[in-house]
């Protein structure tokens, strides 16, 4: 089995001796981890989770949710009733 000496260590190591395109190569490993960091923060499973809990409980009005309304217990008169709060609010608080 060869020997290898400290000096040829640093020789590999040391970036002069690769060529450049395998320097830019390196680089690029190195920063890759870097892009999808935000992949791991809590809050990006978390609202992945929530967002995939609300379409399935509400998924046949999921694909309709700009333009109808659900058929059951007059929501109607519950989307009146929001609307009149939402105008009355900012100009009449009390």
């Amino acid at each position: 089995m060869p020997r290898v000496t400290s000096e040829a260590r640093e020789d590999a190591r040391t970036p002069s001796t690769l060529p450049q395109r395998d320097i830019a190569l390196l680089d690029n490993a190195r920063r890759e981890p870097a892009r999808y960091a935000w992949l791991q923060h809590p809050l990006v499973g978390a609202s992945a989770l929530l967002i995939a809990l609300t379409v399935m409980l509400t998924w046949p009005q999921v694909l309709y949710l700009g333009t109808k309304v659900a058929s059951h217990n007059d929501p109607l008169l519950s989307m009146w009733r929001l609307a009149w709060i939402a105008h009355v609010l900012p100009r009449h608080p009390e």
